[in-house]
């Protein structure tokens, strides 16, 4: 049996963070680039979502995969 060093695993592990996502918009109101997010809706469907002026924008990009 060989032996090994007991790691402390806390220490290995990089903090995760999470991607900031632009889209760019047609309109400048009240910047050029709006801050976007991924949905997953009803049915494992993925959107990226965006607000625009004053309206909600969704744009499909697929079907959440299943391992």
């Amino acid at each position: 049996m060989i032996k090994t060093k007991k790691h402390d695993r806390g220490k290995r592990r990089a903090t995760p963070e999470k991607p900031e996502i632009f889209v760019r918009t047609k309109e400048e109101w009240p910047s050029r680039y709006a801050h976007a997010s991924i949905r997953v809706k009803t049915g494992g469907y993925l959107y990226l979502v965006w607000r625009d002026g004053g309206r909600i924008r969704n744009f499909y990009l697929g079907r959440k995969r299943v391992p």
